[in-house]
C-alpha cells in the first residue's frame, strides 16, 4: 500500500468526514446514506418537507395528465367564475382554468428552484474551494469580489441582471443563480479554511500530494454535508425570487404559467375575485415551507453533533 492510499485512508478517521452508522446498517458511504436517509424521515417535520418535494416532482413530471384544462385557453364565458365542480380553484380574467395554472407553474419553479441552485452552487463551491485552500490574495480578491456581489439587496441584483439579459426563465434561472453565488461561496471557503489545516491535509502535502488532489480527496469529501443543507434551503428562496421576478414582469413570459405571474394578476382582483392570488400563493407557500423544513432535516440528519442528541 503506497504513501498516497494511506493518506486517502487516513481521512475515513476524520470526524466531520462521515456520520454516525447505526446498528445494524452496513459500514461505508453506503451506511451513511442509509442512516442519514432514516434520520430525516425521524426528524420531526422533515418527513412533510419530503412530501411536498415528491409532490412537485410528480406534479412537473405529470402536469399534462393531471391538469383538467389547458393551461392557456382562454374561455371568455367562464371570466372570473368562483370555484365549483367544474373549475375546483376557479378561473382567472381570461376564463383560464387556475388549478390547471397551479399544476403547470410548479413546472417552472421546480426548474427555477433546482437549476438556479445548481448555478450557484457550482459557482460557489469553486470559488470557495479556491478562496479557501490557496488563501493569501487569491483568497482577499474573490472575497471582496463576493462581498461586492452581497451588497446588493438579492431581488435588486436579480431585477438588474434580468433587465440586462432580457426576459425569459431562462435569463431568471441566471441571475438567481448569481444572486445565490455569494451564499455558498463563504460558506465553502470557511469550511475549506478548517480542514486545510487538519493532520490528515498536512500529512497528504507533507507527502508529496498535489493540490487538486488534496482538493478532491480530502477537502472537498469533508465540506459536502453543510452544502447540502444550504442548497435544499436556497431552492425554497429560489421559488421566492423567481416569483417575485415574474410578479414584477421580468420573469416568466407570458402566458405560460408561474405562480408569480398568477398573483400579479389576481393583484387587481383581490376585491372581486381573490381565489386567483389564493391559489398561487399558497402553493408558493407551501413549496418554501416544505423545502426548509427539508433543509432542517437535512442539517440533523448530516451533522454527528445532533445526531448524537
Amino acid at each position: 500500500m503506497d504513501d498516497m492510499t494511506l493518506i486517502d485512508r487516513s481521512a475515513e478517521f476524520d470526524d466531520s468526514a462521515h456520520d454516525i452508522i447505526l446498528p445494524g446498517f452496513p459500514t461505508g458511504p453506503l451506511g451513511t446514506v442509509l442512516a442519514a436517509s432514516r434520520r430525516i424521515f425521524h426528524t420531526r417535520l422533515a418527513g412533510f418537507g419530503l412530501a411536498v418535494l415528491g409532490l412537485l416532482i410528480f406534479l412537473a413530471l405529470f402536469a399534462g395528465v393531471l391538469a383538467p384544462y389547458d393551461p392557456n385557453e382562454q374561455t371568455l364565458t367562464s371570466v372570473l367564475q368562483a370555484p365549483s365542480a367544474a373549475h375546483l380553484f376557479g378561473t382567472d380574467d381570461l376564463g383560464r382554468d387556475i388549478l390547471s395554472r397551479v399544476i403547470f407553474g410548479s413546472r417552472v419553479s421546480l426548474e427555477v428552484g433546482l437549476i438556479s441552485v445548481s448555478v450557484a452552487l457550482v459557482g460557489g463551491c469553486l470559488i470557495g474551494l479556491v478562496a479557501g485552500y490557496w488563501g493569501g490574495l487569491v483568497d482577499e480578491g474573490l472575497m471582496r469580489a463576493m462581498d461586492a456581489l452581497a451588497a446588493f439587496p438579492a431581488l435588486i441584483l436579480a431585477l438588474a441582471i434580468t433587465a440586462a439579459l432580457g426576459m425569459g426563465i431562462g435569463n431568471a434561472m441566471i441571475a438567481i443563480g448569481v444572486v445565490y453565488i455569494p451564499g455558498f461561496a463563504r460558506l465553502v471557503r470557511g469550511q475549506a479554511l478548517s480542514v486545510r489545516e487538519r493532520d490528515f491535509v498536512m500529512a497528504a502535502r507533507a507527502l508529496g500530494a498535489g493540490n487538486g488532489r488534496i482538493v478532491l480527496r480530502h477537502i472537498w469529501p469533508n465540506v459536502t454535508a453543510p452544502i447540502i443543507v444550504q442548497a435544499s434551503l436556497s431552492v425554497g428562496f429560489a421559488i421566492i425570487t423567481e416569483a417575485a421576478l415574474s410578479f414584477l414582469g421580468v420573469g416568466v413570459r407570458p402566458p405560460t404559467a408561474s405562480w408569480g405571474s398568477m398573483l400579479s394578476e389576481g393583484y387587481q382582483y383581490l376585491e372581486t375575485a381573490p381565489w386567483m392570488s389564493i391559489a398561487p400563493g399558497a402553493a408558493i407557500f407551501v413549496a418554501v415551507l416544505g423545502m426548509n423544513l427539508l433543509g432542517d432535516g437535512l442539517r440533523t440528519a448530516l451533522d454527528p453533533r445532533l445526531s448524537r442528541r
